[in-house]
Parts: C-alpha cells; sequence; structure tokens
C-alpha cells in the first residue's frame, strides 16, 4: 500500500526527519545544561579546595606562599583564566592572569574567613571554551549521523519507489539499517556515558591533593594529576619521555620495579611506603599504592598508582618517639616512673623505669599488682594498700613512701603518688600515679644526720675552741671548749659580741699593720684584721693572744677559714682555736734540754774524737811494734834455713817453712786490718769514675801475673758511677781477685762485669763460673776473717769481702751474692742515689 503512494511515504519520511532532527537537537541543549552544570559543580568545588589552601597560608600570615599557590594553581589547571585574592580593605594579596577569556566564560567568587577580623575574596575564571568546542563536536557528530540517516531514507525511499521487485529486501535493508542507527545510538551514548565517567573521574583526579598517575605496560608515564605535578615540580612539561624511576630515588625506584609492579600485575594491586624525588631533588617519603588495569580478554593495559605524601605523619611520628625517648631518659635521670590502673578492664601498665626501680624483667613477669606488691617490704604491704583503697574511697590523691624488698635482700626506698579518675555516676575508673627511687635521698638524709651528729659530738666534746661568725663578726656558735677556755657562756656572746674583743687591741693594731703590707691594702684594726687572708681564700694560721671574760690572757693557735653558700658566697668563717700555754712551756723546756744535749754532744764529740786517735795511735803502734818481731821471726827463719838447712832433716825445714808462713799471713792480716780501719775515717772525694774502664784495668793486670792461664773475660761498656775513685778500685779489686782466685780452678774461666736495672736502680754485678758456695753460709761472706773456703784450697785472709761491704755501704748502697756449689757465684752491688743512671748497651739479667 505504501508503496502505491508515493507522495504519503514522502510526508512520512519528511516527518520522521524533522522529527529526528528537533530530538537531536533538544538532546544537544540538554546535555550542554547538563555539562553547563557540571562544570559549574566542579569549578565550585575546585575553587572550595583552593579556598581551604588559601586559608591556611593565609592562617600562618605567609602571603608569599599564598600567593605561590594561587599561581601553581592556575599554571597546573590549563581551563582557568584568571584568579584573584583580595582582602576585603580592598588590599590585593595576589592574582593570576593566564589570557584573556573566550566569549564563554564561568566566574565563581567565594569569601574567606581566615581569622576574626581577617576576610578576602577569591574570584575564579575559567574558561568554557573547551567544553563548547565538545558541544559543537557533538553537534558536529550528530549531524552526521543525521545525514547518513536522512541518505539512507532517501535511498530506501527511491528504492522502493524504483523497484517494487526489491522491496522485501529494500524492506529487510531498512530494518538493518534501522538496527545499525539504534546500535549506533547505543555506542554514541555509552561513549558519551564512558567520557563523562571520564571526566568525572578526571576532575576527581585532579582535585584530590594525593598524587595519581598512570603508565603503560613499559613504565612509561602518561598521565599525573595537578598533586603530582606540584609534588614532583614536573608542572606542565611533557610527560612524553618520563619513566617510572625518574621520579623516584634509586632505592624506591628498585622496589617498584622488582617487587610493586610484578606484585600488582600477578595480585592486581601492591602497597608499600617508598619515595618521591622532590623538585629540589630531596626524598618525600610517601605510602604507595600500585593497581594493574585488564582488558575483558584479561589482557594488561596500563598501570596506576596512588601516593599519599607521608612526611608529616613521619616528622609526627619522629617527634613522638623522640618525646617517649626523651621522656624515658628523663625518668631514667630522675628514678621516676609511671603507671596507669584501668579500674573498669582491669588492666595495669607500667613505664619502664618501674621495672628498672622494682628490678623486674618485664619479658618474665609483666606488669602487675602481685609483682608490685610483692616487691613491696613486707611490713609496709599493708600500709600500701590501705593507703590506695583509702585514697579511692575517699577521692583524696595520696603521696606515701615506702621500702621495697629485692630478692638479695636489698632494701630501698620509694616514693609513690596516686590519683583516681571517677565517671559521671561516681565510679572509679582510673588511676594515674608516679613511682620515684628515694633511697640515695634516705641515704644522704641518713648520713647527713649521722654527720650533723658528728658534728655535734665534736663540737660538744673537741678539746679545742670552735667559734663560728657572720660575715661580719658577730659570734653564731661557740662550742663548750670556748666557753671553757674564754669563760663566757654561750648566749653571752651568740649574736652580741665580735671575736675580736677577745684578742688584745695592741696586737690587733700590730698584726692590722703586717697584714696592710702583706696584702698591699690598709687593713683596719678589729675583725678584719683576723679574717682578711681568708676573704682572699689564702692559708690563714697564726698564734694569737686570747683574753679571757676575766682579763686573764693565754696564747693559742688559730685558724681561721672562710664558710660558703651555695652561690659561692662568703657566708661567715669559723675559726678553731687551741690554747698552747703547755706546749709554749714545753717548747721552752725543749729549748733547754736542747742546749744541754747539745752541751752533751759537743763533750762526747770531743771524747770521741779523742777515742780515735787513741786508736789510730793504738793501730799504728800494734802494726809498728807487730811488724818488728815478725820481721826478725821470719828472718832468723830464713836464716836458718840458709845456714843450718843441710843439718836439718826434712821435718825440720817443714816446720820452719810454717813458721815463715805464718808470719807472712800475721802481716798481711795487720795490713788488711789497717786498710778496713781507714775505710772508716777515710773522707770521700767523689768524681764521676768509669766503671767499665776501672774493670778492664784491673782483669789486664790479673791476666800479667799468670799470662798462660786462660781466662775469658766481658765487661760491659760505658759503665760510670759517681763515688770515690780510690775506694771503688779497692771494690772491684776485691770483687774481681774473688772471681779469679776461686775460677782458677777451671778449664775454661770466664769473669764477666756488668749491671742492669732494678726498680729503677742501676745494679752492678761480678759473675764468675768458678767453685761457687752453699747460699746456707751467705751470711758470714762479708764478716771479716770469714772463709766459705779452706785456706789450704784458696789463699786469703778473709777481709776483702768486709771491705767490699764497708766501701758500698760508705757510698749508699748495699751488696749481696747469689751461688750454687760447682756453679759459680755473681756479686750484686749499688752506690746509692750518687751513682749515674746509665742505662748499658746490653742489659744482663741477675740470674746470669
Amino acid at each position: 500500500m505504501l508503496y502505491s503512494r508515493p507522495h504519503r511515504a514522502w510526508l512520512i519520511l519528511s516527518t520522521v526527519l524533522l522529527l529526528l532532527l528537533g530530538a537531536a537537537v533538544y538532546l544537544v541543549q540538554d546535555r550542554w545544561q547538563k555539562e553547563l552544570a557540571a562544570a559549574h559543580g566542579a569549578a565550585e568545588r575546585e575553587l572550595g579546595l583552593l579556598a581551604s589552601l588559601v586559608k591556611n597560608g593565609l592562617l600562618q600570615g605567609n602571603y608569599q606562599q599564598t600567593s605561590v599557590t594561587l599561581v601553581e594553581w592556575g599554571e597546573t589547571n590549563a581551563d582557568i583564566v584568571s584568579l584573584r585574592l583580595q582582602a576585603d580593605n580592598g588590599f590585593l594579596i595576589s592574582s593570576y592572569q593566564r589570557a584573556k577569556p573566550s566569549q564563554d566564560k564561568l566566574s565563581l567568587t567565594t569569601d574567606i574567613q581566615y581569622s576574626y577580623a581577617g576576610r578576602a575574596r577569591l574570584a575564579f575564571v575559567k574558561d568554557l571554551a573547551p567544553l563548547k568546542q565538545h558541544r559543537e563536536r557533538l553537534i558536529l557528530q550528530l549531524a552526521t549521523a543525521y545525514l547518513v540517516l536522512a541518505g539512507l531514507l532517501t535511498a530506501l525511499t527511491r528504492s522502493l519507489l524504483l523497484s517494487r521487485k526489491k522491496s522485501i529486501a529494500l524492506q529487510a535493508r531498512t530494518q538493518e539499517l534501522d538496527q545499525s542507527n539504534a546500535d549506533l545510538r547505543q555506542a554514541m551514548a555509552q561513549q558519551q556515558q564512558a567520557e563523562d565517567e571520564r571526566d568525572r573521574l578526571v576532575s576527581m583526579m585532579e582535585a584530590t591533593p594525593d598524587m595519581v598517575s598512570m603508565a603503560d605496560t613499559e613504565g612509561h608515564i602518561t598521565y599525573f594529576n595537578r598533586a603530582g605535578r606540584v609534588m614532583t615540580g614536573i608542572g606542565n612539561r611533557a610527560l612524553s619521555s618520563l619513566k617510572i624511576p625518574d621520579v623516584h630515588p634509586q632505592w624506591a625506584g628498585d622496589l617498584i620495579l622488582h617487587q610493586g609492579i610484578p606484585a600488582a600485575i600477578r595480585d592486581g594491586h601492591w602497597s608499600g611506603e617508598t619515595a618521591l624525588l622532590g623538585p629540589d631533588g630531596e626524598e618525600i617519603p610517601v605510602s604507595q599504592v600500585i593497581l594493574s588495569h585488564r582488558d575483558a580478554q584479561g589482557r594488561l593495559q596500563y598501570l596506576s598508582t596512588i601516593i599519599r605524601d607521608v612526611s608529616a605523619q613521619k616528622r609526627v611520628e619522629a617527634t613522638l618517639r623522640e618525646s617517649e625517648a626523651r621522656l624515658s631518659e628523663a625518668q631514667h635521670l630522675a628514678r621516676l616512673g609511671s603507671w596507669e590502673l584501668d579500674l573498669v578492664n582491669d588492666r595495669l601498665t607500667w613505664s619502664d623505669e618501674i621495672f628498672r626501680i622494682f628490678e623486674i624483667d618485664p619479658a618474665r613477669f609483666g606488669a602487675s599488682y602481685e609483682a608490685f606488691i610483692n616487691a613491696v617490704h613486707p611490713d609496709d604491704r599493708d600500709f600500701v594498700n590501705q593507703a590506695y583503697s583509702d585514697s579511692v574511697r575517699t577521692r583524696i590523691p595520696y603521696d606515701i613512701t615506702h621500702r621495697l624488698l629485692m630478692p638479695d635482700g636489698r632494701v630501698k626506698h620509694v616514693r609513690e603518688v596516686c590519683r583516681t579518675s571517677y565517671n559521671a555516676q561516681g565510679e572509679a575508673v582510673r588511676s594515674l600515679g608516679t613511682v620515684q627511687d628515694i633511697t640515695e635521698l634516705k641515704q644522704t638524709e641518713a648520713a647527713l644526720h649521722d654527720t650533723l651528729m658528728l658534728q655535734h659530738a665534736i663540737l660538744d666534746h673537741a678539746g679545742f675552741a670552735i667559734i663560728s661568725t657572720t660575715p661580719e663578726g658577730l659570734i653564731t656558735s661557740f662550742n663548750p671548749a670556748a666557753q671553757r677556755m674564754l669563760g663566757y657562756a654561750a648566749d653571752e656572746v651568740v649574736g652580741k659580741l665580735s671575736t675580736a674583743a677577745m684578742h688584745l687591741p695592741a696586737e690587733l693594731a700590730q698584726r692590722a699593720a703586717e697584714v696592710s703590707a702583706e696584702l698591699g691594702r690598709r687593713i683596719e684594726p678589729g675583725f678584719e684584721v683576723i679574717v682578711a687572708k681568708s676573704r682572699l681564700g689564702l692559708a690563714n694560721e697564726n698564734e694569737w693572744t686570747y683574753m679571757r671574760k676575766d682579763g686573764s690572757c693565754f696564747p693559742v693557735w688559730l685558724s681561721v677559714t672562710a664558710l660558703h653558700n651555695g652561690a659561692g658566697e662568703i657566708s661567715g668563717f669559723l675559726g678553731m682555736a687551741v690554747d698552747i700555754t703547755a706546749r709554749k712551756r714545753a717548747d721552752i723546756e725543749m729549748k733547754r734540754y736542747r742546749e744541754r744535749l747539745e752541751q752533751m754532744v759537743e763533750a762526747r764529740t770531743t771524747e770521741l774524737k779523742a777515742a780515735n786517735q787513741e786508736l789510730e795511735s793504738f793501730a799504728y803502734s800494734v802494726s809498728h811494734d807487730l811488724r818488728g818481731p815478725l820481721r826478725a821471726i821470719d828472718g832468723f827463719a830464713q836464716a836458718l834455713l840458709e845456714d843450718y838447712g843441710d843439718r836439718l832433716d826434712t821435718t825440720g825445714r817443714g816446720y820452719l817453712d810454717r813458721v815463715r808462713s805464718g808470719t807472712q799471713r800475721m802481716s798481711q792480716l795487720i795490713d788488711d786490718l789497717l786498710k778496713l780501719s781507714r775505710l772508716s775515717r777515710a773522707t770521700l772525694q767523689p768524681e764521676t769514675v768509669d766503671l767499665s774502664a776501672l774493670a778492664r784495668d784491673i782483669l789486664a793486670h790479673l791476666h800479667e801475673l799468670d799470662p798462660e792461664r786462660p781466662l775469658q773475660t766481658e765487661v760491659m761498656p760505658d759503665l760510670a758511677a759517681t763515688g770515690d775513685p780510690g775506694l771503688l778500685r779497692a771494690a772491684l779489686e776485691n770483687l774481681l781477685g774473688n772471681a779469679w782466685k776461686y775460677s782458677s780452678k777451671q778449664p775454661r774461666p770466664r769473669i764477666e762485669f756488668g749491671a742492669t736495672r732494678q726498680d729503677g736502680e742501676t745494679v752492678y754485678f761480678v759473675r764468675d763460673n768458678g767453685v761457687g758456695f752453699d747460699m746456707a753460709h751467705a751470711g758470714k761472706l762479708f764478716g771479716a776473717f770469714q772463709r766459705l773456703h779452706h785456706r789450704d784450697e784458696f789463699e786469703g785472709t778473709g777481709i776483702g769481702l768486709a771491705t767490699v761491704q764497708r766501701i758500698v755501704h760508705r757510698h749508699g748502697g748495699r751488696i749481696w751474692a747469689e751461688a750454687a756449689p760447682g756453679q759459680g757465684a755473681t756479686f750484686y752491688f749499688t752506690l746509692g742515689r750518687a751513682d749515674t743512671d746509665t742505662t748499658p748497651a746490653k742489659t744482663a739479667s741477675p740470674a746470669g
């Protein structure tokens, strides 16, 4: 029927086209209004967010930062034309102008109350040209669709009019085209919805203070919201060459690339703490979430991340940790712990210091009332329990001290303070308290009490006067000894008299002149004379004359000390006086005794000199008188041997030889005794003596006496000492001679002279490898005529070592020996303080 009436088909088609055109115009206009409303709402939210940022800067009084915020906001948002912030008094705080707006624009204003009297108006202009262009694109798309549809309908109509035969096919084609148009409209609607959703999400991402970014599967960043551009300092720069590691420190980039992204791809998301690089290259700590996005077939499309700046949180956490550490350290230093008891939940909390005070391991016992009460001294537990119960009942905080009993038996003292809180119904809900270790304070108090008691005992029972005064001289304390010594009662002088009243005026005047000359300034006679040196911190002890209440005088030894307060200022003076009357009398008696003693010593010295002269005369006469008969006996015995030796038998000649040997030994003994006697009387002539050269000379002389005898000697070089050269030669001759003699029976005799250091002192030694001796008889070594070997084995008179000991003692030294039978002997000696501390080239041990 339709095909038989073409004019009706054209009418129907024209009507449909007009209806479609009207519907399209309506849809475009409606969409335009909705977009305008959405843009207006988004602009209002954006303006509100910007107003919050501006208000924060104005509250801080930071106008420069406020201006920077406006400029950054304008540069980051491309559709913003201008921003203007002006105070209500007309002062322009800041403004931003990008360019002249197009004909279509959106202007908004808001008022900011940033203080009690401060108000400002923020003007906000956005360019609607992008939105208008979007609408024009939409109209163009609809027009295109309309034209396509019109062309299709026209073609279909023509086709129907041209060929009835193709009506069924054309009708089917029309239906297909209708379906295609419906699908196209649905696709366009879905696309529009997607675009709307995208715009909404973009608006949200741009408005959020957190950083939001997107990246492709290769790690190239494709999107940064405004917060991210500000946070990283990228601004409006292009993102084409930017990759994920470029905006992170190396460690954070590695963490994201090797852990975050793989986990997000595998699990769909990953979260953790990383860091961003700020505009100046500083690290910004952030918390980060990475998401992976896939299409319907599960293929990875892109990655997104949300990053939040946690710098302020980190600073707060660090400040909190530092504050907690300072609190813990302060509690430790003050030995003050805190506790809290939640009475509702029956939960007790202790600070670390309470565990230290109670010496309880928190890992093993924890905070509990049982642990607390077990540490309290058994005698104090009822008292502590009652104090807490009374405090909770009466609502009065308590402040008590009690004892703690430690596991090892030690007792501590603590001070405990507690306050309880109550709810609206009057029920106790929480108790707060502190525990302070006051053991040292208690010990100090006890020690102070003991000290005060000791001071009182000293003051009350001291045998000398102790008087304290003010800085001006008024007496503040007067001990019993002072009362007995001066005849005043304490209440007669304390706060009433100066100590100058107890001194003779003439003596004060004389001492004033002496002290003035010593200190270089005038000192007035009176109390100041007594304390002038003490004021300057100088020693102040002198003999004074005290005057008693009855006017009698007596000598005292007075010591005056300045007393200082906590600020270092002189708070008074303390004088201690000892009555030296008896000592003065004793001094007089001692002087008389010394005079008598000097007379007696002088007389005794005269007697000793006379006795010494008599001994010298006797020794000379003995030497002279004995030598004559001895020489006569020796001479006659030799004459008998020479003249009558042929008439005597072997026994007779043997007797004469023994007579001659005895006389010669007697003569040698007389010579040695005379030498030993002279050592005690000879005057020392000290000088520096080269002992090494002296020893080498003596050993060379001994070798000359028996050049055929094999002998190994060792003398340490550069050994020197201060002493009498002759006496030191005599000592070394005896020691080296003994070593020569007692090592004569060794096949390879050896003699050594050297020195070593013992306890900072130079010790010389003479060592041989001879017959030695038994140390059990060492006490006889240095006695006159004492021998450890029979004269048939080794000749000698037994005087040599006694002579050496006398020489060493004359030089302020000491001598000793070490030996063993058949292993040689070593004689050690020192030369007192006069010896030269010469460090030998090589050190020999006394043990050899």
